[in-house]
């Protein structure tokens, strides 16, 4: 929480432009030094240069940098806060597991059951204001992609670049996939849940045991399964066309079908729920609502809700310094020395 902040804190990076400043300065006086240098005789140039003070040229630096520092923290408007309320907030942690493996790219969900679980997705994160999210993605292995964060534009750069080419070991890791997933909320005290997308099949290691350790931690695991029963051809994407489909050692071609058998135990074990999705909805939206009306958290938080303004006082500070370097002579006035040398020549 705090009292103080800049509504457009990236303009105060223009004064990083004080060390050029700073910097011409130097070298105007250096290059004035060596000019007058070149000359010749010095306390001839100077009577030549009658009126010219150093003490003046440093005086109008300072106030331009002066002005310009006014100025630029005046157009990036520091504010105070006024008033502080507390306020109430419901989230939860959700862990979204993704299955990326190549039986994914199956049609039998359109566009494809990866693409439809991605635009699933994007759509909750849509829907989601004080929710976590993370992210992860498993063939036959499993890695978190996204650790917990409420930047959702994030993960939605990240589901736009999920491909099956980001795990080259095939397989359904479902096990591993949980295991992640449940060191992905470290110490949370929200409530946590984690949501797996998935054809289920050909799944690695004890997902059912992995589900019960989840749910003895207070983690819900809930399934979705994305396909048809009856199977599907897989096809071969290259360079985002369908070139053909996945055939076995016979030449025969691989049918990928929903496991949904596996996926139920998985969910009972988790003490969740699972789903078939189908073309026209995922059923991710549906989970998360009716987690969202018994589990959410309810935490209190404290937040600044007034900022006053106060931008005017920096900028009023600059231009009263503007207008006092204006009125600051280039030279000395030396109209009177000038004519007293002029008087004591001819005598009088």
């Amino acid at each position: 929480m705090s009292l103080f902040r800049f509504e457009n804190p990236k303009i105060m990076y223009c004064l990083f432009a004080l060390i050029a400043i700073v910097a011409l300065f130097i070298y105007i006086e250096i290059r004035r030094k060596k000019c007058i240098d070149k000359f010749g005789d010095k306390s001839v140039v100077s009577k030549l240069i009658l009126g010219s003070s150093m003490n003046i040229r440093i005086a109008k630096y300072l106030l331009f940098a002066f002005t310009y520092t006014f100025l630029i923290i005046g157009l990036a408007n520091p504010q105070v806060g006024s008033k502080i309320e507390t306020v109430e907030r419901k989230g939860i942690d959700v862990v979204i597991a993704l299955d990326i493996s190549n039986s994914m790219l199956a049609e039998d969900i359109k566009p494809s059951r990866l693409d439809r679980a991605k635009q699933a997705i994007a759509n909750l994160m849509d829907n989601m204001k004080n929710d976590r999210i993370a992210m992860v993605v498993f063939a036959g292995k499993a890695y978190l992609q996204m650790p917990l964060t409420t930047d959702y534009g994030a993960v939605k750069m990240l589901l736009n670049n999920i491909s099956p080419s980001f795990i080259p070991a095939q397989g359904t890791a479902l096990a591993e996939a949980i295991k992640i997933s449940m060191e992905a909320f470290n110490d949370s005290d929200n409530s946590k849940v984690i949501i797996i997308i998935t054809d289920g099949e050909n799944h690695i290691g004890d997902a059912v045991a992995e589900a019960k350790k989840a749910a003895e931690k207070g983690i819900s695991v809930h399934t979705i399964g994305i396909g048809m029963l009856e199977g599907t051809p897989i096809p071969i994407i290259q360079n985002g066309r369908n070139v053909g489909y996945k055939k076995d050692n016979k030449g025969m071609t691989v049918v990928t079908k929903l496991d949904e058998a596996s996926l139920i135990k998985v969910a009972d074990a988790g003490q969740g729920t699972y789903t078939r999705a189908n073309s026209a909805r995922v059923g991710l939206q549906k989970i998360i609502d009716d987690i969202n009306n018994k589990e959410k958290t309810v935490f209190e938080t404290q937040k600044v809700t007034d900022y006053k303004d106060q931008f005017q006082y920096f900028i009023g500070v600059a231009i009263l310094l503007f207008l006092f370097l204006i009125c600051i002579p280039d030279r000395v006035n030396n109209r009177f020395k000038i004519e007293k040398l002029f008087t004591k020549r001819d005598g009088k």
